[in-house]
């Protein structure tokens, strides 16, 4: 331990430091060397609960940490018979740990997140894989290219069109897809998923021997 010598001469303050005293003092009817002893106390006790606060490992760390989100870093995906919303950050993907019902309750979490600006990352898994086909449909309608929160033709800007009825699918559609779709999808820079289309354009079933689906 560091031994510490007590100056033998009284130390004396900064001439800003005596003013802001002097001040204080005045304002608050206390001695002087009474504001200092209570400064010091609640120094040393805030030093104290920082020397004694328990390290967070790595992995608590994470799951405890608050991080930025915005809307565009959100998917919502097919989970089984329910929806959930994926998460794309520097690390990959993760899964949020709550099932929503339907697409539009998945729909109004999605401009919640976009109102609060964040959330914390112990209410979310990571998983893995390659990002599959999702498809938009209602029972017997026409599919449409899901691009997570709309489809390609952007159907849901239609305020007329309600996401009720739709599901979200991955299985290959035996129908042609939306026109608007695949002209809008081609024109995608750097799709989650690689599509390909006939001069019909039909879409073509994709190779999946070696495919990991991500959900």
């Amino acid at each position: 331990m560091q031994n510490l010598s007590i100056p033998k001469q009284p130390y004396e303050l900064p001439t800003a430091y005596t003013l802001a005293l002097i001040q204080m003092a005045q304002r608050t009817g206390k001695d002087p060397k009474t504001i200092i002893i209570e400064a010091l106390d609640l120094w040393l006790d805030k030093h104290n609960q920082m020397v004694n606060f328990p390290k967070l490992k790595p992995q608590e760390q994470l799951q405890n940490q608050i991080t930025p989100i915005c809307s565009s870093q959100l998917d919502i995906i097919p989970t089984g018979e329910t929806y959930g919303l994926l998460l794309e950050n520097n690390d990959g993907y993760l899964l949020e740990n709550k099932p929503y019902p339907d697409l539009a309750s998945a729909l109004s979490q999605v401009k919640e997140y976009e109102k609060i600006g964040h959330t914390n990352l112990n209410k979310w898994n990571p998983i893995c894989g390659e990002y599959p086909l999702v498809i938009l449909q209602k029972p017997g309608g026409l599919p449409h290219i899901w691009l997570g929160q709309n489809s390609a033709c952007k159907i849901f800007n239609n305020k007329d069109v309600k996401p009720n009825g739709f599901k979200l699918i991955t299985n290959h559609p035996t129908q042609n897809i939306c026109k608007s779709c695949v002209n809008n999808y081609k024109e995608i820079l750097s799709p989650k998923v690689h599509l390909v289309f006939d001069s019909k354009k039909r879409l073509l079933a994709p190779d999946i021997q070696s495919f990991d689906p991500l959900f």
